[in-house]
């Protein structure tokens, strides 16, 4: 199965609308209730999983969505309803770093 399968068996993303829930794993299949999703949090955590700190957070979040006034919230907000191409999105560039510093 694809990361994104994966993530979703293990109850990182809403199995329903597909959204992250908190940006834990707990190891099943979850959804959450209307009016508790926590798009911002779930965004950082996954982030901060990933090996970025806080200003590469906000740097990467800038690059992938082109944008350069918005704030956190809102980048986290647009970011979780398109967080399929994101993880794909932070996949390459994390290839990419990978390779640059080898080099």
């Amino acid at each position: 199965m694809g990361e994104i399968a994966d993530l979703m068996i293990e109850g990182f993303f809403d199995e329903q609308t597909g959204e992250v829930i908190d940006g834990t794993a707990p190891g099943y299949p979850r959804t959450l209730e209307s009016g508790h999703r926590q798009h911002i949090g779930g965004v950082l955590k996954y982030l901060k999983n990933k090996g970025f700190d806080k200003k590469e957070s906000s740097l990467i979040m800038k690059k992938f969505l082109q944008v350069e006034n918005d704030t956190k919230d809102e980048m986290c907000l647009k970011i979780s309803a398109n967080f399929g191409s994101f993880v794909k999105f932070i996949n390459k560039n994390k290839k990419n770093d990978n390779n640059t510093k080898s080099s």
